[in-house]
């Protein structure tokens, strides 16, 4: 049995109200889930929405190295001038955003702090939102290496390729070559902006689905064998060789279609430093929690019946860089669809 109160569905059990004050309370709550449940956004070059600016277009440059000076000098003659290069990257950044309403009698009779449990659930929607955003944009990227031998992602489903030691290899020669350079520091989780050392390496993000096989790679390390322990990653398995890896379930999965039979092929990213930029939820007005109490509102709201609780923010990234990233496509042993009961859920199974 359960009992509908505008929005939200409820089980059984109707007990008094635990009320507690909310907005100034809940605000930073919110902002702090948000921040310390993303991921990509931890390994972005951080940009920011400027406020008041009527910016909707974000920039970043980058610049072309210097090929070595090995001429030598003739005495009383300047040699050629070097020119230093610089590229701009543009991207336009957009606003997202979701509510959801209850009334004054769920307000009343809930057992639970309803709006609390609102905001912890907000929060988790509005970081995914921006993880599967900022995972679409660098998940499209041009440098990729297909599994085991593989020559497209068609092969790599139709062949069950795994990931194997040979393209962790050349993965880190592909950035090696490139001068990509590993980080030194992650974005921190919290709603300020600033961020944290880290024992330096290239950055792996993989899906839970392909933990079983890396660890069966011979030269896989787990964290639990690290000479080190104060700087592990929320979400690092592991390591091999230059690469440290983090798990994350909003890792790109495509299903490839072989002889009639969906196949599940893994895009897992490999970074160097500066290789993509965000619009970070750390900056001023980044992302904001709009509370509207149940006293708020004109003649729509004439019984003081409805109030709502939501967020918005701005969003975006960009590959800056090309050579400084590249995917591995490859299949997995397990194959676990998503288990996660969202709201438009038919089953409760």
């Amino acid at each position: 049995m359960s009992t509908t109160y505008s929005n939200f569905t409820q089980g059984t059990g109707d007990n008094a109200n635990n009320a507690v004050e909310f907005s100034k309370l809940y605000d930073p709550l919110h902002l702090l889930r948000v921040t310390q449940t993303m991921m990509f956004d931890k390994f972005a070059q951080a940009k920011f929405v400027p406020a008041n600016s009527g910016i909707k277009t974000m920039f970043a440059f980058r610049y072309r190295n210097l090929r070595p000076a090995t001429t030598p000098l003739t005495e009383g003659t300047l040699p050629t001038e070097s020119s230093i290069i610089r590229e701009k990257v543009e991207w336009t950044v957009a606003q997202y955003g979701a509510y959801t309403t209850y009334t004054d009698v769920l307000d009343l009779l809930d057992v639970d702090n309803i709006k609390a449990q609102f905001t912890d659930v907000l929060g988790d929607q509005a970081a995914e939102t921006a993880d599967v955003i900022i995972r679409e944009v660098i998940s499209a990227g041009t440098r990729v290496i297909y599994a085991n031998g593989a020559t497209s992602r068609a092969t790599v489903a139709s062949g069950s390729k795994k990931i194997v030691v040979n393209d962790l290899k050349l993965a880190a020669l592909k950035l090696k070559n490139a001068k990509a350079k590993k980080y030194t520091s992650i974005n921190s989780g919290s709603t300020k902006i600033g961020s944290k050392p880290i024992r330096d390496a290239y950055i792996a993000i993989v899906h839970p689905n392909a933990v079983d096989d890396l660890r069966g790679l011979t030269g896989w390390k787990e964290i639990e064998d690290y000479a080190y322990s104060t700087d592990i990653m929320e979400g690092e398995i592991g390591s091999y060789g230059d690469f440290r890896f983090i798990e994350n379930l909003n890792a790109k999965v495509v299903d490839v279609d072989v002889s009639g039979t969906n196949v599940p092929v893994y895009l897992s990213i490999f970074l160097g430093k500066d290789a993509y930029a965000s619009v970070s939820v750390r900056g001023k007005k980044g992302t904001e929690m709009v509370y509207k109490p149940l006293n708020s509102g004109g003649v729509e709201n004439a019984l003081n019946q409805k109030g709502s609780i939501g967020w918005k923010m701005w969003c975006g990234a960009k590959i800056l860089n090309e050579l400084f990233m590249i995917r591995i496509e490859h299949t997995a042993t397990f194959d676990v669809g998503t288990l996660i009961k969202y709201e438009d859920n038919e089953s409760d199974v």
